[in-house]
C-alpha cells in the first residue's frame, strides 16, 4: 500500500523534472503522462489506505481523473514519439481525449 505512494510520488517528480528541463511538444505530452500515472497511483493508495468512505469519497473522485486519462496521455506521447505528421493519428488522439471527458462526466454526475 506504501508502495503506491512512492511511485506516485516518482511519478511526480518526473513530472517536474521533464517540465524544468525541456518545454518541446515530446516532452509536454511525457510530462503529462508522468502526472496522470502519478493521479492514477495516488488513486490507489488512498483506495488501500483511507478506510473512512466519508473522506475517500472526494479524494477518489479527484484522482479518478488519472484513470480516465491514462490512456490517451499514452497514445499521445506515442504519437509524439513516432508519428506527428499523419492527420489520422491527431484525430484519433483528439477523439480519445474527448471520449475519456464524456466517461469521466458520465462517471462524476450521472453515475457516481
Amino acid at each position: 500500500m506504501i508502495g503506491y505512494l512512492i511511485v506516485s510520488l516518482v511519478d511526480f517528480g518526473l513530472f517536474s523534472f521533464i517540465l524544468a528541463k525541456k518545454r518541446d511538444k515530446l516532452a509536454i505530452s511525457c510530462s503529462l503522462l508522468c502526472f496522470v500515472a502519478g493521479l492514477y497511483n495516488l488513486e490507489l493508495f488512498f483506495l488501500s489506505y483511507i478506510k473512512n468512505l466519508s473522506l475517500l469519497y472526494p479524494l477518489f473522485q479527484i484522482t479518478r481523473v488519472g484513470l480516465f486519462f491514462s490512456a490517451p496521455c499514452l497514445v499521445l506521447f506515442s504519437y509524439m514519439l513516432i508519428n506527428q505528421r499523419s492527420v489520422i493519428s491527431k484525430f484519433v488522439v483528439i477523439a480519445l481525449f474527448i471520449n475519456s471527458f464524456i466517461v469521466m462526466v458520465v462517471g462524476f454526475f450521472v453515475i457516481p
